[in-house]
């Protein structure tokens, strides 16, 4: 089972989840039941995630090693790092942390190491769903006929809503 702590935040949701995982897990975990590990935009953002966390955790975030981006591909603009961060020797961590003990700063960890992970989801935790269409006239309609695109919208509206 999964202990997780639900904090609604204005119109957006991060959910602390106090089981420990590595981050590739973390991540993993995230997507399938949220959206994803938090990307942080700013220091109203990174308060708002440190308001939540335990005392003396250190958590994911969605930040790693690959020119230093986040999970969900946002640029990194807002920086909180702690001092001396990130290290610059090689072999130190690709994936970031941060830590109530240290004003919610950021620190460099290895990947493998399992803590506990902030995740995030909108307000009613929808769900990206990929639907794949083949679609085809065999000659006898146009795709781009606005009411025959309508019709094509309506029959998935009504599939998305059945259960698998």
């Amino acid at each position: 089972m999964i202990a997780s702590l639900y904090l609604s935040i204005e119109n957006s949701r991060y959910i602390f989840v106090k089981t420990a995982k590595i981050w590739t897990d973390a991540q993993s975990y995230c997507r399938q039941n949220y959206t994803d590990l938090p990307t942080i935009h700013n220091s109203e953002q990174n308060n708002q995630i440190n308001q939540i966390l335990l005392s003396g955790y250190y958590i994911w975030i969605g930040l790693f090693l690959d020119s230093w981006e986040w999970s969900d591909k946002w640029s990194l603009f807002f920086r909180h790092w702690a001092a001396g961060q990130p290290s610059q020797s090689s072999g130190s961590g690709d994936c970031v942390g941060m830590s109530t003990t240290d004003s919610g700063k950021w620190a460099q960890y290895s990947c493998d190491l399992q803590q506990p992970f902030i995740c995030y989801g909108d307000a009613k935790f929808i769900k990206k769903q990929i639907i794949r269409l083949k679609l085809s006239c065999y000659g006898k309609c146009t795709l781009n006929d606005p009411s025959l695109q309508m019709a094509i919208l309506n029959e998935v509206c009504i599939c998305l809503k059945q259960p698998f």
